[in-house]
């Protein structure tokens, strides 16, 4: 009877034995399989989700009259960018809230609902366009991985109306629409350069890893226009308009010379510089 007892305790022990052995061998290769031979995979999946390829946007090219005065030229701006998902999640919400409010000029249960409205999503744009002062504040608070600024080119005409016919406009993408812009549009276009950026979880970028492409700089361009003279048509033409009860009218000035065209206005038209 104590020999079965002791036999069966045996057997019990050797198949607890193997089967624990069976485990660590399992696990062995597992870790063997995952270390060596799916290395190169597991790393890259790592680098997709942590390594993020993000656009350098490029500035466009500048229109200049004869003498180098600015006729149409893109400044910097700043967009106001917030990660609803991990505000959400703050313990200071609520402060921030606040903090947002006074930066944009907006009612805190505005900011609150647009926040919530979006409450899965890790990037909201929360004011297209920030004034200097507004840009000041958020790189003083330095927020963190939740609420940063974004640089893109806006289209700023100097002149206003006195150009604005002979300028054109562009889209939101920068594509020129109408007058120079248009006709110029694949000189003043720039190509936008691309760039590797090491992220956190959030997506935010900690780190430029690699700089890919360069972005490259539209081409300037000089015109004949004078805008003096530019000036002096628009203004005569107008007042010609309103003498006569016009609908409209048009004025080319010409360099008789050179056959350099050195003014060129319509009317009505509207200024670009307030779009």
């Amino acid at each position: 009877m104590k020999r079965t007892e002791k036999g069966l305790m045996k057997s019990r022990f050797i198949f607890l034995l193997s089967l624990i052995s069976i485990m660590l061998l399992g696990l062995f290769a597992r870790s063997f399989y995952l270390q060596y031979l799916e290395s190169d995979f597991l790393n890259s999946e790592g680098d997709k989700k942590h390594i993020k390829h993000k656009i350098i946007p490029a500035n466009r090219g500048a229109i200049y009259d004869k003498n180098g005065v600015p006729l149409a030229v893109s400044i910097p701006v700043y967009r106001l960018i917030v990660d609803p998902k991990t505000l959400l999640m703050r313990d200071n919400y609520s402060q921030l809230l606040i903090t947002l409010s006074k930066i944009i000029s907006k009612p805190e249960r505005e900011i609150d609902s647009s926040i919530r409205k979006r409450s899965s999503k890790r990037y909201f744009v929360l004011k297209k366009e920030l004034r200097k002062s507004e840009v000041e504040i958020v790189r003083k608070d330095n927020f963190g991985n939740y609420i940063w600024l974004e640089t893109f080119y806006k289209r700023f005409y100097p002149n206003g109306e006195t150009s604005s016919h002979l300028l054109g406009f562009t889209d939101s993408e920068g594509r020129g629409q109408e007058g120079l812009e248009y006709a110029l549009n694949k000189g003043l276009s720039g190509t936008n350069g691309l760039k590797k950026t090491l992220t956190d979880v959030h997506q935010k970028s900690i780190a430029d890893v690699e700089i890919i492409n360069d972005p490259v700089i539209g081409k300037d361009f000089y015109s004949s226009i004078d805008i003096k003279i530019q000036h002096f048509a628009h203004q005569a033409l107008k007042s010609a308009i309103e003498k006569n009860n016009a609908k409209g009218g048009s004025v080319v000035v010409m360099d008789v010379t050179t056959g350099e065209i050195l003014a060129i206005s319509n009317q009505p038209a509207g200024d670009l510089s307030l779009s």
